[in-house]
């Protein structure tokens, strides 16, 4: 009588194909993004200063990608395909090549003419935005009370 039962193999296959598939994923992430930070041109930077200098609003403050990968493109590793659509749409490879370009920078696609764009856009942080998690400082108010606990209370 084998020490495996049928169900204990058919769980660890479950396990090691789905385990199998996450490294399939990241490995196809990881070369897309290796790939689009490759694609970042030396001069972001002065792109960037260029479009928020002209920009007439947030919005408007981006610069595209060189385009390397069509909508329909795919990536494959070892006879496993992955669409490229499916990497920039369910993954977080955009919020990596972001993270790669510097802070306050967000990285989103733009489809047409059967290509897939990314724009590089200025995020800036809304001055007013602060940590919710902290406790705003009020001011401290002295009760002369509370200095002398030992002493008894006044006498009107």
């Amino acid at each position: 009588m084998p020490i495996l039962s049928t169900s204990d193999c058919h769980e660890m296959f479950a396990l090691y194909t789905a385990t199998r598939h996450q490294r399939f994923v990241a490995h196809c992430v990881d070369i897309f993004v290796s790939r689009m930070i490759d694609a970042v041109p030396l001069n972001i930077k002065e792109l960037l200063m260029h479009t928020i200098r002209h920009a007439g609003s947030v919005n408007d403050m981006s610069v595209m990608l060189p385009n390397i990968f069509g909508e329909g493109d795919v990536i494959t590793v070892e006879g496993q395909s992955w669409p490229i659509y499916e990497i920039i749409h369910h993954s977080n490879a955009l919020n990596r090549i972001a993270a790669a370009i510097g802070d306050n920078i967000r990285v989103r696609p733009h489809e047409a003419d059967e290509n897939i764009w990314l724009c590089v856009e200025y995020y800036p942080v809304p001055l007013y935005e602060y940590n919710m998690e902290e406790e705003p400082e009020s001011p401290v108010f002295h009760n002369p009370e509370d200095e002398y606990a030992d002493m008894p209370p006044l006498e009107v």
